[in-house]
């Protein structure tokens, strides 16, 4: 498999950063049309791997994508079944799930039909999660959960055990190792004490903003929740308690889920629209400045970038670590952060600093000039004093 990395596209982001003044301080999405690439087949989910691999699932098909030319891989029963889930596990196999309960998982040979003793689902696969004992946990519509485990046997979970609805719009596993079901009658943390199944329901007389939690993502502090009325909210796992949570019924249900921090996520709604949610503050992002574009899915990779698919079977890609002030700076000529995070950039005028990419409040004007040249390219010391040099430290 070819890996798709991403410092062409840094580096891409950096010299449109130098030449275009941007009135927002948002990432700036960069595109590429997959109509021809994808055969128009509209690509429904992106996925990015531990290795920033690309994934993209359209109808029955999963495609590789490097960046040029996708790999194609299809069951080899030519099932026209679509895809409904994606899934790395922790050893690095990739599992896929489709709409008819098959399971497979992909190797060198193309895809493998998963066939436990005790048979498969045979409803659609809507997640999968792994917990700390490298159990594989599986969601499905209409079923309720499966835990395949250490011993090699598929365990079901259901009503019976404590679940209030059999049909599972997501799953995660939280830092502590323990899953989370996303319901129509709220999340059902679940897993295993004591060689017992064990259940517990958040419902909203626990603070859930709507019953009905149709996205869940995990962070190394907590889970953040999509509903379908309610918004997005984040459950901090030490308080045990919403410490974020934004209320927002015009939203719309959200349908795609991109944790950045214990205080930041990007997300989709199920019309297609793309917002950011930071430090209680929600913002729409618009990927295209000249035609508005309606998002499918999303996905975050290790390097900091964000993967975002169309409608109008576009590819976005946009680095969440660099973003626009919200004035034009002119004639830039050379860019560097020092280890504050303040922004320094030598234009023709001179030298100036800015501290517009941190979280406080953007300032309309840059802050000061340092010296009256012109320089080439600087960087910064220890002490965070500005020097010249030839090159742009990376």
């Amino acid at each position: 498999m070819i890996h798709l990395r991403s410092s062409r596209w840094l580096w891409f982001l950096l010299l449109l950063f130098c030449f275009l003044p941007i009135s927002a301080q948002l990432p700036y999405f960069q595109s590429r049309f997959l109509g021809r690439l994808l055969q128009k087949n509209l690509p429904k989910t992106i996925y990015a791997d531990s290795e920033s691999r690309l994934w993209l699932t359209a109808g029955p098909k999963l495609y590789a994508y490097d960046g040029r030319d996708p790999r194609v891989y299809e069951r080899p029963d030519t099932s026209n079944a679509n895809i409904t889930a994606i899934f790395q596990r922790q050893d690095s196999s990739l599992w896929i799930g489709y709409e008819d309960g098959k399971i497979y998982s992909l190797s060198f040979q193309g895809l493998k039909a998963w066939t436990p003793e005790e048979g498969v689902p045979q409803s659609p696969i809507t997640g999968f999660a792994e917990d700390r004992l490298g159990q594989l946990w599986i969601a499905t519509y209409g079923e309720g959960l499966y835990c395949y485990a250490a011993r090699k046997r598929l365990y079901h979970i259901g009503l019976e055990d404590g679940l209030q609805s059999l049909d599972i719009y997501s799953i995660c596993s939280d830092a502590r190792g323990r899953i989370w079901a996303g319901t129509d009658a709220g999340i059902a943390v679940t897993g295993f004490h004591q060689g017992r199944k064990r259940v517990d329901i958040i419902r909203p007389v626990d603070g859930l903003s709507d019953e009905i939690v149709l996205r869940l993502a995990a962070t190394d502090r907590g889970v953040w929740i999509g509903t379908h009325q309610g918004g997005i909210s984040f459950y901090d796992l030490e308080s045990g308690d919403f410490c974020l949570q934004r209320r927002h019924p015009t939203v719309g249900p959200v349908v795609s889920l991109a944790p950045i921090s214990n205080q930041e996520c990007y997300f989709i709604t199920e019309s297609g629209e793309t917002y950011r949610f930071r430090d209680q503050q929600l913002d729409q992002i618009f990927l295209s400045r000249n035609d508005p574009e309606l998002a499918t899915s999303m996905s975050l990779d290790p390097e900091g970038n964000i993967w975002i698919v169309s409608r109008s079977h576009h590819l976005f890609a946009g680095n969440l670590r660099l973003e626009f002030a919200a004035v034009d700076i002119p004639d830039v000529q050379a860019l560097s952060f020092d280890r504050t995070g303040r922004l320094w950039y030598g234009t023709r005028q001179g030298l100036f600093y800015s501290d517009c990419i941190s979280d406080v409040e953007l300032k309309e004007e840059f802050d000061q000039a340092i010296a009256p040249s012109s320089p080439d390219d600087f960087y910064s010391d220890e002490t965070n004093k500005p020097g010249t040099i030839t090159e742009l430290n990376e």
